[in-house]
């Protein structure tokens, strides 16, 4: 089952004949199945979307903020942006919002998964509620769990209900098509995963293909048309230091790279977003921009060391 074909389906069923019109040409398709889509789920579908569809579109003001930069966080990630649906599905980007299950936060994360992805739950600390850091948790989980069913569906019911249950599912359908394991899926994660195809279509006029989309080059397309540029980056660079050596606004570099200070704290590589006419001077000192980090780094870390002596 390709998710193209069910998103026709509900474009049709929905009465949004435009997208239909513009999905690409039968002989563009790869060879697919009908999908069948029981009464029961299309009224599903299409309830959830009338209900719901002024406020997907208007997010306020805030919350349109917030989920601009988990789309962002997605495709520096090479996820389709269409991901970003799951956290309005989630929580509505309400941050404090906490299950009876215990889940919390904008991408309701259970205790055990944040604590094991290595943030700080206690009673007095809940890094959960953090959007950035919870998104960086988030991604890297929906990531590992579309390796592992290579569909975007199955992704998203285990993120749901958990491995165990979908890996249940799968082997009781003999199958690893969305729609043959549903029946065999908790309820509520069969409506979980119908929420989040109905939030996707009325948000971004589609839902994530099966297989996986990278959308590097789309990203870097679009941030072209901006007048900016990226620079991949595997070492601890600094921000105070770039703003220093290259005369951009740390306050604009920050703005720019709202996640750059959490991604060099996990040791992990950082697409860094510059301005076009401020990108070639930082490839030009890139190697004395980072001398001069790290000996700021190391200069800091004596001063804290010498300080807890005193």
């Amino acid at each position: 089952m390709r998710t193209r074909c069910l998103f026709l389906s509900l474009a049709l069923l929905t009465g949004y004949t435009a997208l239909a019109q513009d999905a690409a040409p039968d002989e563009a398709r790869p060879a697919t199945r009908p999908v069948h889509i029981n009464a029961g789920d299309k009224e599903f579908i299409k309830g959830y979307m009338t209900r719901y569809k002024s406020g997907l579109v208007n997010l306020p003001k805030d919350k349109a903020i917030l989920l601009n930069y988990v789309e962002l966080s997605l495709r520096r990630n090479g996820l389709p942006v269409e991901l970003k649906n799951l956290v309005i599905v989630e929580s509505y980007l309400e941050h404090k919002t906490v299950s009876a299950a215990g889940a919390a936060g904008p991408w309701q994360l259970m205790p055990g998964t944040a604590t094991g992805s290595g943030l700080v739950v206690n009673d007095v600390l809940d890094e959960r509620f953090d959007l950035i850091k919870s998104t960086a948790v988030a991604t890297k989980l929906l990531k590992l769990l579309h390796k592992r069913y290579g569909s975007w569906e199955l992704a998203v019911a285990a993120y749901n209900c958990g491995v165990g249950r979908v890996d249940n599912a799968i082997q009781r359908a003999n199958s690893r098509m969305y729609w043959d394991v549903e029946p065999f899926l908790p309820a509520e994660t069969r409506n979980h995963v119908k929420k989040f195809m109905a939030s996707s279509s009325v948000t971004d006029g589609r839902i994530p293909e099966s297989g996986m989309q990278t959308e590097l080059k789309a990203y870097k397309d679009t941030l072209s048309e901006k007048g900016l540029e990226t620079e991949e980056l595997n070492a601890s660079y600094r921000i105070d230091v770039i703003a220093e050596k290259t005369g951009i606004p740390e306050s604009q570099i920050r703005s720019l790279n709202p996640d750059f200070e959490t991604r060099v704290a996990e040791n992990a590589s950082y697409m860094l977003v510059l301005p076009k006419e401020k990108m070639q001077d930082f490839r030009y000192m890139k190697n004395d921009i980072l001398k001069a980090s790290i000996e700021k780094n190391v200069a800091e870390r004596m001063e804290a060391g010498n300080s807890e002596t005193e």
